[in-house]
């Protein structure tokens, strides 16, 4: 096996050795990181790949994301809020895909924005029966916690007027109190397993265009924040392949994890390439879709947002897993549901007492300084959503008012208090770029070029250390990556230019000029 020797014009290690020139590495680990001088003096017959002025940095990690569900942008409809921005687009793009579909057969529109593409007015069933009528249609909201059925699709559903929804979930109905097709919380998200699943082939197709996207972004490693059986077997088919280049973590969906259990396994089975992460649940909705569950109204209405699960179904699911000493992740958006994450892992680590089981919130969208603190006193983790002000701050100045935007994506008053923080994206709900995130992490602009919550920005160097070595420790992984150090993996992303000396404004424009994993190029422009 041959030592290699990177060499770039800065290497920025995210440790503590600081500025670096150069990295040995040998297999798919670091040897050594040091000076240029230095590092050819030690390894003198080591092939060299010159980076010239590029900068090296950790590959990028997004503990929270989900990238099986976005590898089937390529299959199904693809509303992309960047794109279809009317009515009338987001029919086209449905007829086209009815078109192409067998008679009988579903037809899927997926990442649907009701505020981009229908003016904050949800579709409804007629809207869909106009689509097709000789086809189930069902249209996801990009945040996963709505979808609109036609009157097929509630058929192929069983969803009939006098049906109850599941616990968590609710039914919309217009003002006659028909069904208008509106599904909410579980009520939709009780249905995505009983879709028919595409082939796996055109997963697999769709999946490797994904990983090539990611990769272009300078992403090493992701998590795939609601992992079931079959999204399980997609990666492992991928590993199989030997396709599988980004590393992935798994946050395993609450409804399997007393099977996992009882085949023996703890959070952290797996390997350095698909790894058991995290037991996930999700306790309310979502911030742009006024479902995230609040201690006060949303701005102008009497809506405080919903759980989907009951407060008893959490407890007793965090108390089983710091039982097993298993790490939870759950989502919790609003400051009311945060609230009662925390009583439930309180209670937890006073019933079965575990240093070091540090668990995670997921979003931790809307704070205050009492949550924080609570927080704090835990060791918990939180793991934002960086890019949410860019691309949704308009809604959220609507909904919540300035004064509580403030207490939003508050990555400051995390950082402040000690807590450890680690950026994400949530794919497809806001856009996955790192750069894009660390930037929006330091400006607080919206997409109307409004600051929101100036108080909460924070600097290059941290932005920088959420994506990269926090985002390892809260994947509890950082004894392999999310740094530039002998023993770790040799996972990198080189940039055009280094993001400390560029503008804040202009950081999500740095180039990705190559991105590694395990010593090896998997992306380059």
């Amino acid at each position: 096996m041959t030592v290699r020797l990177l060499r770039a014009r800065r290497v920025l290690t995210m440790g503590d050795q600081g500025d670096a020139e150069a990295v040995a590495v040998l297999g798919d680990k670091i040897l050594a990181v040091g000076s240029y001088e230095d590092m050819r003096s030690q390894f003198p017959k080591a092939q060299e790949t010159d980076f010239g002025s590029g900068v090296l940095l950790p590959g990028f990690n997004d503990p929270h994301m989900h990238p099986a569900r976005a590898a089937e942008y390529h299959i199904h409809a693809h509303l992309d809020p960047e794109t279809v921005h009317s009515l009338d687009q987001l029919m086209d793009v449905m007829k086209k895909a009815a078109a192409r579909t067998p008679t009988g057969q579903l037809v899927r529109g997926v990442r649907y924005d009701d505020v981009r593409a229908t003016q904050g007015i949800l579709i409804n069933r007629d809207d869909l029966d106009r689509v097709s009528m000789d086809h189930p249609v069902l249209v996801t909201h990009f945040t996963g916690h709505i979808g609109i059925a036609n009157s097929k699709a509630l058929d192929m559903f069983g969803i009939a007027e006098n049906s109850e929804p599941p616990s968590g979930g609710s039914y919309g109905r217009d003002e006659s109190g028909r069904l208008n097709g509106i599904l909410y919380g579980s009520g939709i998200q009780s249905l995505l397993p009983r879709l028919p699943e595409p082939d796996i082939e055109e997963k697999l197709k769709g999946f490797r265009a994904l990983q090539q996207e990611f990769h272009a972004a300078g992403l090493t490693s992701v998590t795939d924040a609601i992992a079931t059986p079959s999204i399980l077997e997609l990666f492992q088919e991928a590993e199989r392949r030997g396709e599988l280049s980004l590393r992935m973590g798994l946050l395993i969906w609450h409804t399997f994890y007393d099977h996992a259990r009882s085949l023996g396994m703890h959070t952290g089975f797996g390997s350095d390439r698909l790894k058991w992460l995290a037991v996930k649940a999700v306790l309310d909705g979502a911030m742009s879709s006024a479902t995230a569950l609040l201690e006060e109204p949303y701005e102008g209405s009497n809506n405080v947002g919903k759980l989907v699960m009951t407060v008893d179904e959490l407890n007793a699911l965090v108390q089983r897993a710091q039982a097993n000493g298993d790490r939870m992740a759950v989502h919790a958006n609003g400051d009311k549901a945060i609230s009662i994450l925390l009583d439930a892992y309180e209670k937890a680590q006073a019933l079965a007492p575990k240093p070091g089981l540090r668990h995670r919130v997921e979003h931790a969208s809307l704070v205050t300084d009492e949550l924080v603190e609570r927080i704090r006193k835990l060791d918990a983790m939180v793991v934002p959503i960086m890019s949410y002000i860019p691309f949704h701050g308009d809604k959220l100045r609507r909904l919540f008012g300035n004064e509580r935007a403030k207490r939003m994506v508050a990555c400051r008053s995390f950082l402040d208090a000690g807590i450890t923080v680690a950026g994400s994206s949530d794919y497809g709900a806001c856009p996955y770029p790192p750069l894009y995130a660390i930037q929006a992490a330091m400006t607080r602009r919206d997409n109307e070029g409004e600051l929101v919550g100036v108080e909460q920005c924070i600097t290059i160097e941290e932005a920088l250390k959420m994506y990269t070595i926090n985002a390892a420790i809260v994947c509890g992984e950082d004894h392999l990556k999310g740094s530039i150090a002998p023993g770790l993996l040799a996972d990198f992303v080189v940039l055009g230019e280094d993001p400390r000396e560029v503008a804040a404004d202009d950081v999500a424009a740095i180039p990705v000029l190559s991105t590694w994993v395990g010593g090896e190029c998997v992306w380059a422009a």
